[in-house]
């Protein structure tokens, strides 16, 4: 029996920060089960990239301590080493090698590990800043950059297109 997992599945990008004020790797990144089932994560080929600020992309190993998305539930990503909130989170990444949360970044949730595929994989996606268009969600991707210590939290609209918006 095998699970696969669709670039349409439920789970959406529901916050960001990338850092604060003297801890710049202080970074988390919170999933949000849209579906009224839980996802066990720990079957599935879930990929994490994160975006420099020039556009390319970096794979993130996930380290799972728990690996269900409760139905309508949260999920925290957080930096291995330098995350510092005491909420525990749900799986880590390492920020000591390679890309982390940037200004002017951004990241994927993709089906594939493969960094050349980290947007036409995506299951869902953000950037802010100047991140180059195609590594950003809808038509008109651009947010402004987010400033250390503080995040983006999408936002659902009551459009009958389903979409949402971040602030």
């Amino acid at each position: 029996f095998k699970v696969t997992l669709e670039q349409s599945a439920p789970i959406k990008i529901s916050e960001v920060r990338h850092g604060i004020t003297g801890n710049t790797e202080d970074e988390f990144i919170e999933l949000y089960n849209t579906s009224d089932f839980p996802i066990d994560l720990s079957k599935l080929p879930l990929n994490l990239h994160l975006f420099t600020a020039a556009g390319g992309a970096g794979n993130k190993v996930l380290i799972y301590y728990n690996s269900i998305i409760p139905k309508f539930g949260f999920f925290l990503l957080a930096s291995q080493t330098n995350y510092g909130d005491s909420t525990a989170p749900d799986a880590s990444y390492s920020t000591l090698s390679g890309n982390t949360l940037v200004a002017n970044g951004g990241l994927s949730i993709a089906t594939s590990s493969a960094v050349i595929s980290a947007s036409s994989t995506k299951i869902d996606m953000l950037c802010w800043g100047s991140q180059p268009a195609a590594n950003c969600e809808g038509a008109n991707p651009q947010l402004s950059d987010v400033a250390l210590g503080s995040s983006l939290e999408r936002k659902a609209t009551s459009t009958a297109d389903a979409t949402s918006q971040y602030q």
